[in-house]
C-alpha cells in the first residue's frame, strides 16, 4: 500500500475517496481520528491509502477533480487540504496540525473587503488563509512565537497567493511594529490545555501550540489593544475555559457574544465561539447550540457534518454566526 492523499479536513477525504472507487481503485483510509467534538482534540490527519500499482492513475484522477496529491519534497512536511481545496497549507509531519478548529474560527470572523485583520498565534497559518478564501480585499497579519511555524505561514501564503503577512514574536511583549496598528478584527485559537490539569505533549511544536504558556487574559489583553474602536475580537476554545475568557474580557471588551458548539443533539458543548467588541455596550447574548454533526451517533468515517457545518469547511461558507 502507498499513501495517497494526507488531510485533515474529512469532506476531501471523503470526496476523494469516493472518486477513486468510481474508477475502481480500492482505497482504504488510515489514521481516523475524530474532532474534538467526538471525543479527541482534532488535530491528526487521515491518510489515504492505494496500490502501488495504481498511483499514477489516483493522481490524475484526484488532480482532475482538483485535490492534490501528494507533492511535499521534505519528508518532515505534509501538504494538507482545506475548504475543499482552496487551500492548501504545509504542515509538520509530526507537530502541531491544524483540523477543524481553525476553519471555524476563521468562518465566524465577520470582516469586509478592505479590512484589516490580525491572528494571534497563527501556526502555518490555516485559519488566516481560510478567511483570505472567503473574504477578498483583506490585509492580514498573523503572530506566530515558532519560528519554524512562522516559516510554514509564509510559504502557505505564497502558495495560496494570499495577502498574508506573518511576524515572529510573543503576543504578551510585541514588538513595536506590530505596537503601532491597529486592526478592525483579531481572531485567536489560544492552547487549549492547562498543563497543570493535563499532560504535556512529546513534540515541542505540538506542545507549545496546546499547552497554555502564556496565560489565556494575556491573549484577551493583546487582542483588546490591537483592535479599532468597535472592532471584534473572536475566539474558539474549550467550553470548560469559558469562565476564564469572560473573566479575561471584563472591562477590556464587551458586547459579548457566545456561540457553542455541540457534536450531536442532545450533548453538552465541547467548545465555544466568543466574538466581543471594543468599546461594545451591549448585553452579553448566549446563542442557541450550533449542531456540528447529523444523526445521535458516530456511525462512518465519511463527514456526517451538518449542510450548515459543511458549508463551511468544503465551500468556505460564513458561520451562522446569529445577528
Amino acid at each position: 500500500m502507498q499513501e495517497i492523499l494526507r488531510t485533515t479536513d474529512p469532506v476531501t477525504l471523503s470526496h476523494a475517496s469516493a472518486l477513486l472507487r468510481g474508477e475502481g481503485i480500492d482505497c482504504f483510509e488510515f489514521d481516523v481520528n475524530m474532532s474534538i467534538l467526538e471525543g479527541s482534540i482534532g488535530i491528526l490527519p487521515r491518510r489515504l491509502m492505494i496500490h502501488k500499482d495504481h498511483v499514477e492513475e489516483a493522481r490524475v484522477i484526484l488532480e482532475d477533480n482538483g485535490i492534490e496529491a501528494i507533492v511535499s519534497h521534505d519528508p518532515n512536511l505534509t501538504l494538507d487540504g482545506y475548504l475543499g481545496g482552496r487551500i492548501k497549507a504545509y504542515q509538520p509531519r509530526n507537530g502541531y496540525r491544524a483540523g477543524v478548529d481553525p476553519v471555524l474560527l476563521a468562518a465566524s470572523v465577520p470582516a469586509k473587503p478592505g479590512q484589516k485583520i490580525l491572528e494571534l498565534g497563527c501556526g502555518a497559518g490555516v485559519a488566516s488563509l481560510c478567511l483570505a478564501a472567503r473574504i477578498e480585499g483583506l490585509e492580514l497579519i498573523g503572530l506566530e512565537l515558532q519560528p519554524e511555524y512562522a516559516d510554514l505561514a509564509r510559504l502557505n501564503a505564497q502558495q495560496n497567493d494570499a495577502n498574508f503577512r506573518t511576524i515572529i514574536g510573543d503576543l504578551a511583549n510585541m514588538l513595536p511594529e506590530l505596537r503601532q496598528m491597529s486592526f478592525d478584527h483579531v481572531l485567536a485559537n489560544p492552547p487549549y490545555y492547562q498543563r497543570d490539569k493535563s499532560t504535556e505533549a512529546s513534540n515541542s511544536g505540538r506542545e507549545t501550540a496546546l499547552g497554555e504558556d502564556t496565560p489565556l487574559s494575556d491573549w484577551v489583553k493583546a487582542a483588546s489593544k490591537r483592535l479599532t474602536p468597535k472592532g471584534t475580537a473572536t475566539f474558539i476554545h474549550r467550553a470548560d475555559r469559558l469562565g476564564d475568557l469572560l473573566a479575561a474580557m471584563d472591562g477590556r471588551l464587551g458586547s459579548i457574544q457566545i456561540l457553542p458548539l455541540v457534536a450531536r443533539v442532545g450533548r453538552d458543548a465541547s467548545l465555544v465561539i466568543v466574538r466581543a467588541k471594543k468599546r461594545g455596550k451591549a448585553p452579553l447574548r448566549l446563542h442557541d447550540s450550533l449542531v456540528m454533526h447529523q444523526g445521535q451517533r458516530h456511525e462512518r468515517d465519511e463527514g456526517d457534518y451538518s449542510p450548515a457545518i459543511e458549508q463551511c469547511l468544503r465551500d468556505a461558507a460564513p458561520l451562522p454566526f446569529p445577528k
